[in-house]
């Protein structure tokens, strides 16, 4: 018993061992992952700067209250904060997003960042840009509610077939 277990140990070692290399050299990250599937968004990290690079936007000093939540499959990462309302139009135009037709929803469901139905007038556009490398195309779609004095955006950004 004791020869058995002196000769498998040492193989079962350099299995692990060769096993760790080829994780190590031939291993992807999630990141490569999401680029060969076009139903994924590329995202790494989920801080705000991050998430403004994956969405190509530019955010105001005044951005503020910022949440995030995205799915297990990282096919939609929604996001919210708040903004002064007079900052609305300079992070529309800085953010190359289309101009928000009132009373337009272009977020029909519910997250757990937000209430389906807000209250007030919705301000809504959507459109498809290239992600953060500048090849993955993202879907964006954003609303502005009035809120406490504040602007608030919601943001979902989905994974796209179609670059613009």
């Amino acid at each position: 018993m004791r020869r058995a277990v002196r000769t498998v140990v040492p193989v079962l070692l350099v299995l692990g061992a060769a096993l760790g290399l080829w994780l190590v050299f031939a291993g992807g990250t999630a990141d490569d992952s999401a680029q060969d599937d076009p139903d994924r968004l590329s995202i790494g990290d989920t801080d705000l700067e991050s998430i403004a690079e994956l969405a190509g936007i530019t955010l105001p000093e005044s951005t503020d209250g910022f949440l995030s939540a995205r799915l297990d499959d990282d096919s939609q990462l929604d996001v919210t904060f708040t903004i002064d309302p007079a900052d609305e139009s300079a992070f529309t135009e800085a953010s190359e997003l289309p101009e928000p037709v009132a009373d337009q929803r272009v977020i029909t469901h519910s997250s757990p960042l937000w209430d389906l139905n807000a209250e007030g007038t919705i301000r809504g556009a959507s459109d498809t840009t290239r992600g953060a490398d500048g090849d993955t195309p993202v879907s964006r779609a954003v609303e502005f509610t009035d809120e406490d004095g504040l602007t608030r955006v919601r943001l979902v950004l989905t994974a796209s077939p179609q670059p613009r």
